[in-house]
């Protein structure tokens, strides 16, 4: 039989011998059991993989979108050199130095494809340029009409 001293006040026993005993919890421990520390465990470890996973994919995002520019400062520099009069005007691969503050790891390539238009001296000009990220390949394309007698 249960002491309980709000009812009984000449029982010595005490609560903790009595519920221990008989194998039961008693119901002023507290902590958490085994189990529920497993499972908690186990939904921060799949809460840090799936964070993991975005974050991995986020920098993914950020390389592509680098490089996306950098392609595209590429294939401006080209343009803008045809316009300057400082590239002769002919189809094919162009070299240009790299310019300032280009990312580190990216080789842009870009090259020229020239059609003639239907009025004299006036040339459709094709600039793609072309990267490689993680062995993806990224390519962009500008084109424009310029102006050479």
């Amino acid at each position: 039989m249960r002491c309980d001293k709000r009812h009984r006040p000449d029982c010595e026993t005490s609560t903790i011998e009595s519920v221990t005993s008989k194998g039961i919890r008693p119901s002023t421990a507290s902590g958490y059991s085994l189990i529920e520390v497993v499972i908690a465990l186990a939904l921060v470890g799949v809460a840090l993989l799936i964070a993991s996973n975005a974050l991995q994919a986020h920098a993914m995002a950020a390389k592509r979108l680098e490089v996306r520019g950098e392609l595209l400062r590429a294939a401006e520099n080209v343009l803008e050199s045809l316009r300057g009069l400082s590239l002769p005007l002919h189809a094919g691969p162009v070299e240009l130095n790299s310019p300032p503050g280009q990312a580190p790891g990216v080789t842009v390539h870009t090259f020229i494809e020239l059609e003639e238009a239907e009025i004299p001296g006036l040339h459709l000009v094709t600039v793609r340029a072309r990267a490689s990220l993680r062995g993806r390949p990224e390519e962009l394309e500008l084109t424009t009409m310029i102006w050479r007698p």
